[in-house]
């Protein structure tokens, strides 16, 4: 099942698609119909996007993602989690009453986040070796049919060494 970043944000923010349709001023066909990609997202809603979900300039290409990979899924948890610690931060401020429960979701956050931002490097990197595998293999596959075989369970054991890098 395909899943759409916007779907992913609400979740991690826990709004439904009604309540931001309605945040946004459309109905939640319209918002389904951008999903979809039948429609573009006007640009004005696309930035009353990125500001409902505080979603960083660089990372604006995120809304548009249809489906939703790996990485982009630990790029939104990392957003929405860096906004999170933000507002603790700003609670923290304003209230000195219930410090200590406050410190222990602060910590709680910044583990997360360094968790998260350890398996976007982690999911860059396989990135970068499937493509350079992907092509190397293709140069091999056209030379040597045995020998690519043989490199291409290499390949493959090494990504699944990543993958299991990844689950722990």
């Amino acid at each position: 099942m395909m899943t759409h970043a916007i779907d992913l944000f609400c979740v991690m923010r826990k709004e439904t698609i009604e309540k931001l349709a309605e945040r946004l001023g459309v109905t939640s066909c319209q918002l389904e119909s951008w999903k979809a990609g039948i429609e573009e997202i006007p640009t004005r809603h696309f930035d009353n996007l990125k500001t409902i979900f505080r979603i960083p300039d660089e990372k604006e290409y995120l809304i548009e993602r249809t489906n939703v990979t790996v990485l982009d899924q630990a790029e939104i948890s990392l957003i929405c989690y860096k906004d999170y610690i933000e507002s603790l931060q700003q609670e923290r401020v304003k209230n000195s009453q219930g410090a200590s429960a406050l410190s222990r979701a602060f910590r709680q956050c910044e583990t997360a986040i360094s968790s998260i931002e350890k398996q976007i490097r982690i999911l860059k990197q396989k990135e970068k070796m499937e493509s350079i595998f992907d092509e190397r293999m293709f140069r091999l596959a056209c030379l040597n049919e045995e020998e690519f075989r043989k490199r291409e369970i290499i390949v493959d054991r090494l990504i699944d060494k990543l993958d299991d890098t990844l689950s722990l």
